[in-house]
């Protein structure tokens, strides 16, 4: 089930929020095996002169997922160009990111990492229909991986074939060299997020 925010009247709305926020106090106190895993966030977007940016996030609060917007309040740097802010999200939790132009991108929160742009894993959330976007998602948040662990999976398989040529380069040639450790590092990323994608599945095998 997902409730979007945008649907719900405002008396709807504190309810489950004053309900989302004894959750979260309750996962905090809790035990290891309940507390929540929550990192700080920093979410920046460009605004223009004729529209402003939005930002929302998809989470689960007792077995319901909702979409809640996040205030962007603060101006980043002097040219008043780029607005966001700094949020606490659960790990898996997904930040929808619509753009001054009306673009939207997804954004997967992991370990206090957001997806960079050299390389956007929320491609795994992408579908040919809203419906079908928003059923990946809340797939997703409520813990089942397997499309991000066979992204990764693939992708680092074949990112190696090229680290391989890389290396070869780098033998004689300085540039290929550093070419291959930049590569080498972004491997070391993805080979992180996978652990962490093993580790925080929750999908059910039969």
């Amino acid at each position: 089930m997902m409730v979007d925010c945008k649907s719900m009247s405002n008396d709807e709305l504190r309810e489950i929020l004053a309900s989302a926020g004894a959750e979260l106090l309750s996962r905090r106190t809790g035990d290891g095996n309940n507390a929540s895993k929550q990192h700080l966030y920093r979410i920046t977007i460009r605004r223009t002169a004729k529209a402003e940016p939005q930002a929302f996030r998809f989470t689960q609060f007792d077995n319901v997922i909702v979409r809640v917007p996040l205030p962007l309040d603060r101006v980043i740097g002097t040219s008043g160009k780029v607005i966001g802010g700094e949020f606490p999200l659960d790990d898996g939790d997904v930040v929808q990111k619509v753009a001054a132009s009306g673009l939207i991108s997804y954004l997967i929160a992991w370990q206090g990492v957001l997806d960079r742009p050299d390389y956007d894993m929320s491609r795994v959330l992408e579908g040919d229909t809203e419906a079908e976007i928003i059923v990946r998602i809340e797939a997703f948040v409520r813990g089942d991986r397997t499309l991000l662990i066979q992204e990764l999976a693939d992708t680092i398989a074949f990112w190696r074939e090229q680290l391989a040529e890389y290396d070869e380069h780098g033998k004689t040639d300085p540039y290929w060299k550093r070419v291959a450790e930049r590569h080498r590092n972004e491997i070391q990323r993805l080979e992180a997020m996978l652990r962490w994608a093993h580790s925080a599945s929750c999908m059910q095998t039969s």
